[in-house]
């Protein structure tokens, strides 16, 4: 009569476990996908001879903002070090889901690049608020050509405070530690279901 009965319970348990498997890829799919998007975006564009390549670090509101343009004449294959470049910096209030009065009354601001070295041009802007920001570096000049209409590289920035960022990530290390112990009680709960099968 046990037997039966463990017969037909086995194929559940079975089923339970594999359930629960896939349940904690999807949780580690998730978390691999959020680290991605923690990577440096790298953009480039090449407009009338001229490639520009821009930098965008996944930083928090704690970190020093760093950002290199790098310019090229593709057609004399020299670096360019001679541009007039800058980084207008916008809130994007349709994007931010900070709340602060600050951030959505921030004007437009505009930077100069701080170094310029072998045709990098570094960016160290200054930004006090959290919050989604347009990052947008402007090329309007190189040597005495003026470049009809500006070259444009634009980037949407979502800038958190590194305390947002640890909330997250323990938010995701309890997530995956649930999902493990409940696939590693099924499991055992499985193999004791086979040990007693073989009992009886």
């Amino acid at each position: 009569m046990y037997k039966i009965y463990l017969t037909f319970l086995l194929p559940l348990f079975l089923s339970s476990c594999m359930m629960l498997g896939i349940d904690g890829m999807k949780h580690g799919g998730s978390h691999n996908e959020k680290t991605q998007q923690q990577k440096t975006v790298v953009k480039e564009s090449i407009v009338d001879g001229i490639r520009i390549t821009v930098e965008f670090p996944p930083y928090t509101l704690a970190d020093e903002l760093v950002y290199k343009v790098n310019l090229y004449d593709v057609r004399e294959k020299l670096i360019i070090s001679d541009a007039l470049i800058s980084l207008i910096v916008t809130p994007d209030n349709d994007r931010s889901h900070d709340s602060h009065s600050d951030h959505s009354k921030m004007q437009e601001m505009k930077f100069s690049p701080d170094e310029i070295k072998n045709g990098a041009y570094i960016f160290r802007p200054i930004i006090k608020d959290t919050g989604a920001y347009k990052f947008i570096f402007v090329l309007d000049r190189v040597g005495n050509f003026n470049i009809v209409p500006p070259i444009e590289v634009e980037q949407n920035i979502q800038l958190s405070s590194q305390m947002d960022m640890h909330s997250e990530d323990g938010d995701n290390m309890e997530g995956s530690g649930i999902s493990h112990v409940v696939l590693m009680g099924s499991v055992s709960m499985a193999i004791m279901m086979l040990f007693m099968l073989k009992l009886f």
